[in-house]
């Protein structure tokens, strides 16, 4: 579980870190799968007036916050428009990183399924797309049979790359089998699918 704690104080001249005494709560208890992305909107858009603003991430004590993977601790990703105020992010509230906004990127000629990686695998498969404009994805796993055997992604989104991990689990969040799999990506009018292989 994450909370999240921004506060919108001017940086000063050498841009050192805010007085956090006055900061606001605006996320809290958020939690995801292990070795997965989830996605979260702020309810309220956070603004400044000062063009800076400082975000603490509070993990639950003892949490480890430099490592990768399960149990590595909490991976904490952003999205900011370009002309985003600067944003300094922090796990203690003493040290800070800068966050820079994202060059404008061009946008996919085309909606396609591209190849997961790596494949085969162990323990889980990056699952990518691209998406040439907004609009409703089902990214689902299936076996030989052609049965279903877990929804990735069943949600409105919007025109870019995408990308979502799959970690060998149905949707009841039990382990499949080794073998052989298929993802099936359904967007604009366009089907396809790619053969994964799970080797425990």
């Amino acid at each position: 579980m994450v909370s999240s704690v921004f506060s919108t104080y001017a940086a000063h001249a050498q841009e050192t870190a805010p007085d956090l005494n006055d900061a606001g709560l605006i996320l809290a208890n958020v939690s995801g799968a292990s070795l997965a992305w989830g996605r979260l909107a702020l309810d309220q858009p956070v603004s400044t007036t000062t063009g800076t603003v400082y975000a603490v991430f509070v993990l639950p004590a003892g949490s480890e916050v430099t490592a990768q993977g399960t149990g590595g601790g909490a991976g904490i990703g952003l999205t900011q428009q370009p002309g985003a105020p600067r944003l300094y992010m922090s796990a203690d509230g003493a040290g800070w990183s800068k966050s820079e906004p994202e060059a404008v990127q061009e946008l996919p000629s085309r909606t396609s399924l591209l190849a997961p990686a790596p494949n085969p695998f162990n323990p889980a498969v990056q699952l990518r797309f691209e998406l040439r404009r907004s609009d409703r994805v089902r990214l689902e796993v299936f076996d030989l049979r052609g049965r279903k055997v877990h929804t990735v992604v069943d949600e409105e989104l919007p025109a870019g790359s995408h990308a979502y991990m799959w970690g060998g689990e149905d949707d009841g969040a039990r382990s499949v089998a080794s073998g052989v799999y298929f993802v099936r990506l359904q967007a604009d009018g366009v089907s396809q699918t790619s053969r994964l292989v799970l080797v425990r």
